[in-house]
């Protein structure tokens, strides 16, 4: 896969990351897998617009399992298959290359948000998936740079923590060995 499509990619990872971890974002809605377009149809489009907020919170809460059990590296899960149609449609690209994309649709919006989830996690390394360290955290998060938190604020948080139990060992060991010092 070449640099851009990447980088396009794990953008498009770390929005559906996002939309799982809670932030007001929506989750990518085109993907493009081994040089395919992957969209929803338009009346798949408006079937997910007006989800209801229950509806959406079970998405994000069945996206948010899939993202987790990934990025800590469990090597199976399970997500039970989304019904979907295809239209295919096959195109000329202006360089007079023919390609097809997919077009796809489905009653149940959950499907088609998970279908597109599946589709966009075969394009990515996993490996860029990762859970936050952080105590109190463990929410998931795409490592595109050498970054090892989800946010600086759980990096300093573990930071401070880190840094005050050192310097309470410190103060410790400090007061036990000056108890011991004759006079």
């Amino acid at each position: 896969m070449a640099g851009n499509q990447l980088h396009e990619n794990l953008q498009k990872l770390q929005q559906w990351v996002d939309f799982a971890e809670g932030k007001d974002v929506a989750p990518s809605l085109v993907v493009r897998v081994d040089g395919r377009l992957v969209t929803i149809g338009s009346a798949g489009l408006q079937r997910i617009a007006a989800m209801r907020a229950d509806q959406t919170d079970m998405v994000r809460a069945e996206v948010r399992h899939i993202i987790r059990q990934l990025a800590a590296g469990d090597h199976a899960v399970t997500v039970f298959p989304p019904r979907v149609g295809y239209l295919l449609i096959r195109h000329t690209t202006p360089a007079r290359q023919q390609g097809v994309s997919v077009t796809i649709d489905g009653e149940q919006p959950r499907d088609m948000l998970v279908y597109l989830l599946v589709c966009l996690l075969k394009t990515v390394a996993l490996d860029h998936l990762r859970l936050c360290p952080a105590a109190d955290c463990g929410k998931a998060f795409v490592k595109v740079t050498k970054k090892r938190y989800c946010s600086s604020t759980c990096q300093s948080r573990d930071y401070m923590r880190t840094f005050r139990a050192k310097e309470k060992a410190e103060r410790d060991a400090f007061l036990r060995k000056g108890s011991r010092v004759r006079r």
